[in-house]
């Protein structure tokens, strides 16, 4: 599935319009989705552009990486311990998806995804203000 050139206008706009944390809920998003069309693509023909698309939620989780130390350098509230977890969990995930790939491990892409998904839930919930009854099995013990 192709982008129009009036979706990617809409995905800038949205992007640009964003807050730090709405662009941590697009990443995730947008990592999630990218695995999920990952997970379509079995045949041996489509192997590159499977990869290409665990390469770019590699990408995502770099970023994602790179957004805890910005924060924390720029002086923004945060919780070390948090922030130590949220970077261990992203640096485990890209290592899993770099054995992903080279053993084309399906069972491994859902793992992923599912993490990454369930993150992407803690962000909107973070996102709307605290809960008082939290429901959510914790991500980060």
């Amino acid at each position: 599935m192709h982008t129009t050139s009036a979706q990617r206008a809409r995905q800038w706009r949205g992007i640009a319009a964003s807050d730090p944390l709405g662009l941590v809920i697009m990443l995730h998003d947008g990592a999630v989705e990218q695995l999920q069309r990952a997970r379509g693509l079995q045949a041996p023909e489509q192997r590159a552009a499977r990869t290409q698309l665990i390469t770019n939620v590699q990408c995502i989780l770099t970023e994602l990486l790179c957004s805890l130390d910005a924060w924390e350098a720029s002086g923004g509230e945060s919780d070390p311990q948090l922030a130590a977890s949220l970077a261990a969990l992203y640096e485990h995930l890209h290592e899993r998806l770099t054995v992903t790939a080279l053993a084309d491990d399906q069972w491994a892409l859902a793992e992923v995804a599912d993490a990454l998904e369930a993150l992407g839930r803690a962000w909107r919930q973070a996102a709307c203000g605290p809960r008082v009854e939290d429901e959510s099995p914790a991500l980060l013990e």
